[in-house]
């Protein structure tokens, strides 16, 4: 399914202007198809709504845009992880140390807890460290689909 750039507000909170000043800064593009001059526009897959959701919670805790596009050029988020069963996924996680850093998930049913999972990773004093709930934010993208897309139908009878 694809999600016009009009749709992306109503489903993720984003509005059009920042959404473009995401997309001329390089922090999100849309995967199935890129404006590229008048009489094109950008398609947005699932997927992709799902990182601009994650992108405006995180930025609307404080921290930089910079910082976030490397929370999610890490692939923390992948096409199958937006397909799968999302009630696995407990959280994702980021971790900066020095110049070096690294994302990933924890799933449900969680074994060990977060800290536990940073002990396994061997990785020294961190400076820095973002958890997400990344269930909340998919029920919140999949309730705007389904709003957009009951409004859709809704229209057409």
């Amino acid at each position: 399914m694809a999600f016009p750039t009009g749709e992306v507000k109503t489903i993720t909170g984003v509005n059009r202007n920042t959404l473009q000043v995401w997309i001329n800064l390089g922090f999100v593009s849309p995967s199935i198809e890129v404006a590229e001059g008048p009489g094109t526009r950008n398609l947005w897959s699932r997927f992709d709504l799902y990182s601009i959701a994650l992108f405006r919670k995180i930025t609307k805790s404080g921290i930089s845009r910079n910082l976030v596009a490397d929370i999610i050029s890490k692939g923390v988020i992948t096409q199958e992880m937006a397909e799968a069963d999302i009630e696995k996924i407990a959280c994702l996680f980021y971790v900066k140390f020095g110049e070096e850093s690294v994302a990933g998930l924890i799933l449900q049913p969680a074994e060990k807890s977060f800290f536990e999972v940073l002990d396994d990773l061997g990785l020294p004093n961190y400076d820095f460290i973002y958890i997400a709930n990344f269930v909340e934010i998919k029920k919140e993208v999949d309730i705007g689909i389904d709003k957009v897309t009951r409004e859709y139908w809704e229209a057409r009878r």
